[in-house]
């Protein structure tokens, strides 16, 4: 079975969090945080992000809004936003469109995260989208 994990970035102190547990109490949407923060759900509060199941050629977790670089990818290794489509995580490509993230579970397909679209804009500049 497929673990199903978010994280969180916190807009006003520009930090991402590990949420432990979601929830729903009288009738409003909270987080629990790993740190042990409680909070409940404000739209421009936070961006939730979730696990999509996939771990990069280091092991490191791969979340929505991550900025990966594949590295087999020809001519030369390309950074792409891996995003959420039509119920599918995946990336856009400017040559194939949408490409479902489920490519990548082969294990001949080299892919690295580099950081996320929140704490590492400054790489943007390469994604092909």
């Amino acid at each position: 079975m497929r673990e199903i994990k978010f994280r969180v970035y916190d807009n006003e102190n520009k930090e991402m969090l590990e949420v432990v547990s979601l929830g729903v109490s009288h009738d409003w949407p909270m987080l629990v945080f790993k740190n042990g923060l409680v909070n409940g759900l404000e739209s421009n509060d936070y961006e939730i992000m979730q696990y999509t199941g996939l771990k990069d050629k280091n092991g490191v977790e791969i979340y929505e809004g991550d900025i990966i670089l594949n590295l087999d990818y020809i001519p030369k290794p390309v950074q792409h936003i891996v995003t959420y489509h039509k119920g599918a995580f995946g990336i856009r490509d400017k040559e194939h469109g949408f490409i479902p993230l489920a490519v990548y579970e082969r294990p001949s397909i080299n892919i690295e995260r580099l950081g996320n679209i929140h704490q590492h804009s400054h790489l943007l500049g390469g994604v092909d989208e």
